[in-house]
């Protein structure tokens, strides 16, 4: 089995980039429709990276894929992420991928 059969979730990502009104920066669309796979980081590495275990994943993505720690992500399902550090891996030819961490992004409620 290929990495790349494994990648069937789809993400859209923006990026903090100058928004061309002096030193003001917004986030725009960087990659659409990019081809990925999300999973929960178990809670013994959350607590290793001092993260909060269900709200901390892995996102796999293919090498030179365009994505930077603080991008914004939002998956297929239109669940939101930031992107907080990554790895690069080599698992032989039919391997070789980039990790992410990513943490879902807190949606605030209703004020009381």
């Amino acid at each position: 089995m290929s990495f790349q059969s494994l990648l069937s979730m789809r993400i859209n990502t923006s990026r903090n980039l100058p928004n061309g009104l002096g030193i003001q920066k917004s986030y725009q669309a960087n990659l659409v429709d990019q081809p990925c796979m999300i999973q929960p980081l178990s809670a013994t590495y959350s607590a290793q990276l001092n993260m909060v275990f269900g709200k901390a994943y892995n996102l796999f993505l293919p090498l030179g894929t365009d994505v930077i720690a603080t991008d914004h992500i939002t998956d297929q399902n239109g669940k939101k992420y930031t992107v907080t550090g990554s790895q690069l891996r080599n698992y032989g030819n039919s391997a070789p991928h980039a990790t992410y961490i990513i943490t879902e992004q807190v949606v605030g409620g209703p004020d009381i």
